[in-house]
Order: structure tokens, then sequence, then C-alpha cells
């Protein structure tokens, strides 16, 4: 008797196990007891108004919402497969995921806050392969507790992870007036190592389009940043990025080889030239090295250099040189500008020499040399 009842426990084991198995994989109704139990111990606060479908796939969600402290997601339709037979080979592969009219909730910018800027990046090494063929989400904003910040139209996505990298062979995001598309790898461990390529398109309304390609090469202790711009503005910015997780800053060469003033504010002035900079900062201050050759209305053409900087929230000019080489007029600028009411408060001086009024054309006035001290706010001078 008592063998009976262990084989029979020995037999029936087994059996019921594989029944509770194909209802929780198989059925609409285990697939909602799966959910719920995993919603439970999560972090957050996940759930979701209907869940229909199978856990082996397809399945969809209506009003799909995770909410934690430091970010939320809602979705109103989201649509699943994968292909459970890509287990038997350790990889987890979702052939479609979409997700459509939602809201993608950031947390409020941290403010008031001094000492040093510290984050630390998760290692994470993937136990088996994960591969999407394709995520698309389409009608998605992305908020603040302040507002909306801006609109995303469409994404897609095609990537995989295996072990601690990250290839992208896909990434698209479109908004009303933008536009990016991202492909490359990147490491989920240290030093987080990366090679990214970036395609991008900015277009305010009313504005013309300016086009550009970015790439990034390193990792957190050192990145090579290449920028190119196009369209309304043609430049290039080639530097490097430093200490990303500790005490981020950044330094490069900047040049300007097309500057159209019409191309960008039809309206107005007609301002043209070109630039040349050494450009360094991090993330509460900021200094600019060069010299520049413009034309403009009034002036005409001018040759100067310049030595700003910005920090502490103020703008201090070490020097500003300009030359006009039609009269040979030099003028030197210097001083500061703190923001604040009545326009900030400003102290500047200037010295000049061969200065005639007006700047083009026959001089009614000419000065050889001068100088113009100017302290306080529009107030002292109202």
């Amino acid at each position: 008797m008592k063998k009976r009842i262990v084989s029979s426990i020995l037999i029936g084991a087994p059996i019921l196990l594989l029944v509770a198995l194909s209802w929780m994989v198989g059925t609409e109704s285990g697939l909602n007891w799966l959910f719920h139990r995993i919603a439970a111990r999560l972090p957050g606060e996940l759930s979701v108004e209907q869940l229909t479908g199978r856990l082996i796939g397809p399945l969809t969600a209506r009003g799909l919402r995770y909410e934690s402290e430091e970010f939320g997601i809602s979705s109103q339709l989201t649509t699943l497969d994968w292909s459970p037979a890509a287990l038997l080979s350790g990889e987890y592969k979702i052939t479609a995921l979409t997700l459509r009219d939602g809201d993608i909730t950031l947390p409020a910018p941290r403010s008031g806050q001094t000492g040093d800027f510290t984050i630390r990046l998760p290692k994470i090494t993937f136990p088996f392969s994960i591969s999407i063929d394709s995520m698309e989400m389409d009608n998605f904003r992305l908020t603040r507790p302040a507002g909306i910040m801006t609109t995303l139209e469409h994404a897609r996505l095609q990537a995989a992870a295996r072990d601690a990298v990250i290839t992208i062979t896909t990434a698209e995001i479109a908004g009303p007036d933008y536009m990016l598309n991202l492909q490359g790898t990147l490491s989920t461990d240290e030093p987080f190592g990366h090679d990214l390529q970036a395609g991008w398109q900015y277009q305010p309304e009313r504005y013309p389009a300016i086009v550009g390609t970015t790439q990034l090469k390193g990792d957190v202790h050192s990145t090579r940043l290449q920028q190119q711009i196009s369209g309304a503005l043609h430049a290039t910015f080639d530097g490097t990025l430093l200490e990303l997780e500790q005490q981020p800053r950044w330094q490069g060469e900047l040049t300007i080889s097309e500057w159209d003033s019409r191309k960008i504010f039809p309206k107005g002035p007609d301002i043209r030239g070109d630039l040349a900079a050494h450009v360094q900062g991090n993330l509460s201050s900021l200094s600019a090295v060069g010299n520049f050759n413009t034309t403009a209305p009034l002036v005409g053409r001018n040759l100067g250099s310049f030595d700003i900087a910005w920090q502490s929230g103020r703008l201090d000019i070490q020097r500003l040189n300009l030359v006009m080489p039609a009269t040979d007029t030099r003028v030197l600028l210097q001083g500061n500008w703190q923001p604040g009411a009545d326009y900030g408060q400003a102290q500047f001086s200037a010295q000049w020499q061969n200065l005639p009024w007006p700047l083009q054309g026959t001089p009614v006035l000419l000065s050889d040399s001068g100088r113009l001290d100017v302290t306080g706010t529009l107030k002292n001078y109202a």
C-alpha cells in the first residue's frame, strides 16, 4: 500500500507540476496570476487595467502603469510577442514590443545642492542573451512634476545584450522638432566603454533646420567627442569628456566655418563670419579663448579675439579685442556681468583708438583714443 502511495506521488507530482506550468504559461488566467505576483514584489507600483493573451505570447495590456519614487511610465496599449523556443539556446528573444499613447515621468531636477557630483553606474552582466527584433513607441509625453517637457512622437529600437555588452543596431527617436538616430555598442561593466554614432536634426518652428552627426568613443574616464553641424550653421567640435562619474569636465576645439545669421533669424541683421576657439568647462563653469572674423551692418568687417568665462553665475570678459581693418579702429572691452534684476549688475571698461562715427562711410567725428567705464544697472542710466 505504501509503495502504491509513493509511486502515485512520484508519478502524480510531476504531472501536477506540468499541468500547473501549462496553466501558467498557456492560459490568460495563468498570465494574470503571474503578473499580480510579480507586481507585488516590485519596489514600485505596477498595475494594469486589462491583460489578455498568454505568457508564451502574444499578449496585450491595456492601461499598463509603473510608478516609483524616481521614475514612472504608462501606456494605454502595450503588445508583446516573443519566442519561447529561443530559450532552449539561452536567449530571451522579443520579436515585437509596442507601446502606444502614454507618459514617461522623470524626477524633478535637484536644486540647492552643494558638494561633489558623483554618480555610480550599475555593473550588469546578463545571465543569458537578450535580443529585441523590434520595439516601437508612439505618442508619448515626457513630463516632470512641473509640466510637459517634450513629446515623443515615435521611437524604434533594435538591439541585443550578451554578457556585459549592449549592441544597438538601430535606435530612432522623433518628436515635433527633433530627430535622433543612434547605433553602436555599450559596455555595462567597468570602465563602461562605448563606441556610439548618432545623426540628429533640430528644427524649431519657423526656423531652418540644424543637422548634425556625433561620435562618442571611450569610457567613463575619457571619451572623445566629435561633432559636425551643418544646415543653418556649419561647425565642428573635437574634444574630450573626462571623469563622467565624478566631477565631469570637458575640453576641445570649436570651429564655426560659416555663420550666416539670416539663415537662423531671417528678419534679423545680416551678420556673417567664422570663429575658432578652445573651450573647456564643467557642470558649473565654461571658458573660451579664440578668434573670429565677422561682417555686420553699420560696422563692416571685424577681426577679433576673446577670452571669456562663465563661473559662479557671472560672465567675465577678460579680453575682447576688435579690429576694423578699413579704418584701423581698435577696441578693447573688459569687465563682468552678474545676472539679476534690471538686466543684472555690470562693470565694463572700453578703450579705443581711431574710432570714427559713423563706423562706415565718411566719418563725421573721429576720436584718436578714449576710454569709457560703465558700472551699475539700467536704473543707474535711466
